[in-house]
């Protein structure tokens, strides 16, 4: 009787330690693909100051909306939520020259400024505490 509760125990332990690896793979896969979805709305806010406007062009990029509803939080049904302010806030000045005067007074660097931030180390903190939260609101 003794070893079928501990082969049952070690069953439950063993099933439990692989549904928390899954949950956290699973946060992961989402945050990879926030990180895509802050990556594009950096890109397009910066340029669209720029005067340049990809929802005006013909065909229509629609990685935000996959990404969002794809995964079914949907942050961006609001118009001032938490993602995209903390985007408009981390990145809405890229398209701005990095310097006043001198040679690159006229260049920005927003391609390499939104790809530094889609690797911070900030924006994954982020992402997975919105997360998180998100999911247990559900």
């Amino acid at each position: 009787m003794r070893y079928i509760i501990l082969l049952i125990s070690m069953a439950f332990f063993s099933w439990n330690a692989i549904a928390d690896e899954n949950n956290k793979g699973d946060l992961n896969k989402i945050v990879d693909e926030y990180r895509i979805y802050s990556l594009t709305r950096c890109v397009h806010d910066n340029y669209k100051k720029m005067g340049i406007d990809f929802s005006k062009s013909s065909l229509k990029d629609g990685t935000l909306a996959f990404i969002d509803i794809d995964n079914g939080l949907a942050f961006s049904a609001e118009k001032d939520n938490e993602l995209d302010n903390f985007i408009k806030i981390k990145t809405g000045d890229f398209y701005q020259p990095r310097q006043k005067k001198g040679d690159l007074a006229s260049v920005n660097m927003v391609m390499y400024d939104c790809m530094a931030f889609y690797h911070s180390k900030e924006l994954a903190v982020f992402l997975k505490q919105l997360i998180r939260k998100a999911e247990a609101d559900l």
